[in-house]
């Protein structure tokens, strides 16, 4: 389904066809592996792992447009969903399991919780041993992670949404129609393993983070590299695509001067040298062109409140302002 979806939408360029697309694929992903008796949940791990590995080559930057503002809000309530589902089950799990059974339910939940953290550094510390065993380069040491890195790791293990469905999907009866034996108990595990992850390991991470002594992110320096990587690619190939695509000589030298301008400023912050002017003069046109954009939006209201103006054609130059905004500020980034 994931490849079939990959096919098509590479040759999709409309933004509402390519969004329904991705929201119709794990659908099918899930009724195609039922209807062969296979695990639809799996189905639809693995379809929206590959999905999302090439979604850079399928979605186009107005579907991606779409799914940043609708996204965020959808998933917000499909977890509180989540966690009410999470509620009915193990009531009615709790109302199908004997009294006499509850102190065994509840170690068994305990057990198997913490057997979930210490599987996950276990595998992760075999996984290092075998890596060393295989890869003994320079750079592969340099990735190595330390035995407190698997702590940390281990314990931000979090189960939700997918061990949920997973344990909700064992069928309630037997091929002869009586009851399967265990399911309210693997239910019940399953939930309470959600919860001690969210009341335990959450709360206490920060301090295993804090005790760790991880290194610090260099995802500051990463975002640096990778501009300058993707500013020198523009400026290499701005010459040759205007002789490709035959464009003026005035509008190649004004394109190709505003990409050089931008490498300058990166090339100066990545050196490490003092940035300190470009800096500075590209905070100030940032601020005096986020002010002209208030002044536009200013003015577009005015025109929308005259009535000069519909909400169609208000709604088009708006959406072309907030792009222009984007552009300047970046687009924000939602946990």
């Amino acid at each position: 389904m994931a490849a079939a979806a990959y096919l098509l939408l590479v040759r999709v360029r409309d933004p509402l066809i390519t969004n329904i697309a991705l929201l119709i694929t794990p659908f099918a992903s899930f009724l195609l592996a039922e209807a062969v008796h296979a695990s639809g949940v799996l189905a639809v791990v693995a379809a929206g792992l590959i999905i999302s590995f090439t979604s850079g080559r399928i979605s186009t930057a107005a579907s991606r447009r779409q799914t940043e503002s609708a996204w965020p809000l959808g998933s917000y309530l499909l977890n509180g969903a989540l966690f009410v589902l999470i509620g009915l089950q193990v009531q009615a799990a709790m109302h199908e399991i004997d009294a006499r059974d509850a102190g065994r339910l509840l170690l068994t939940t305990v057990a198997v919780w913490l057997a979930l953290i210490i599987i996950r550094f276990v595998f992760q510390t075999v996984s290092v041993a075998v890596i060393r065993v295989l890869d003994r380069r320079p750079s592969q040491r340099g990735r190595r992670m330390t035995y407190r890195a698997r702590i940390v790791s281990s314990i931000a293990g979090f189960r939700g949404a997918v061990s949920l469905a997973i344990a909700l999907s064992v069928p309630s009866a037997l091929d002869d129609g009586s009851p399967l034996p265990g399911r309210d108990d693997i239910i019940f595990i399953s939930a309470g393993v959600i919860v001690l992850t969210m009341l335990v390991q959450g709360p206490l991470l920060p301090t295993v983070v804090r005790w760790a002594q991880l290194p610090e992110e260099s995802e500051e320096e990463e975002l640096r590299l990778a501009e300058l990587t993707i500013a020198s690619a523009a400026v290499s190939a701005v010459d040759e695509l205007a002789d490709e695509l035959r464009i003026s000589a005035d509008v190649c030298g004004r394109v190709a001067g505003e990409y050089r301008s931008h490498l300058s400023l990166v090339q100066a912050l990545h050196a490490g040298s003092d940035p300190e002017p470009p800096t500075q003069a590209h905070r100030e046109e940032t601020v005096l062109r986020q002010a002209v954009l208030d002044r536009k939006r200013e003015a577009l209201l005015g025109l929308r409140l005259a009535g000069t103006v519909d909400d169609t054609v208000a709604r088009r130059l708006q959406t072309r302002l907030d792009i222009e905004e984007q552009r300047l500020t970046g687009v924000e980034i939602v946990d």
